[in-house]
């Protein structure tokens, strides 16, 4: 009675091998999205950077408001996070990420983890990693990381949600 699911890194993967059928089709403009992956490279049809959205964590509906917007070229784009896939039990609500250290589901601060990097594959990989190791461990992992940028949103102390953005795509994003 056990299931795996390996979207985490499937998607994108898939949306790498898109992006490399387009590049060897000479088409230079493009936004792929595969389950809110994204690559963009170019320019969109206004001849503008893409302007992409990133989803306020919120468990409470399905498909919610967005909490940033960002520009992305030339990038690939992932998003982790536990507000869509989980269940409650007993008043509590369990993560759909499973520790790979404890083999119990994660139980952090980190709600969303947004990772910029040069394939799908990497980005994919690197915010699921996130979603396992917490905020504080992953901004230390990302930061010393070349080619790779982050935006995690997170709950505060107080309850209220809280971003923090690496250097790298400070003046690409915006904060709503």
């Amino acid at each position: 009675n056990t299931y795996l699911d390996f979207s985490a890194s499937a998607k994108g993967y898939a949306l790498d091998v898109i992006a490399h059928f387009l590049h060897g089709n000479d088409i230079s403009n493009y936004m792929i999205e595969i389950g809110g992956e994204v690559r963009c490279q170019g320019q969109n049809i206004n001849n503008n950077v893409w302007k992409i959205g990133i989803e306020e964590p919120n468990m409470n509906q399905v498909g919610g408001n967005p909490f940033a917007t960002v520009f992305v070229k030339n990038r690939s784009l992932a998003t982790s996070g536990n507000y869509r896939n989980y269940y409650k039990e007993n008043g509590r609500i369990i993560a759909h990420t499973i520790s790979p250290f404890t083999g119990y589901p994660i139980s952090h601060s980190l709600l969303s983890a947004s990772i910029f990097a040069p394939n799908c594959t990497l980005a994919d990989g690197y915010a699921t990693a996130c979603m396992v190791m917490g905020l504080e461990k992953s901004i230390r992992m990302i930061e010393r990381l070349n080619g790779v940028d982050a935006f995690f949103i997170y709950s505060g102390e107080d309850g209220t949600l809280k971003s923090y953005t690496t250097a790298g795509i400070e003046s690409q994003i915006e904060v709503l």
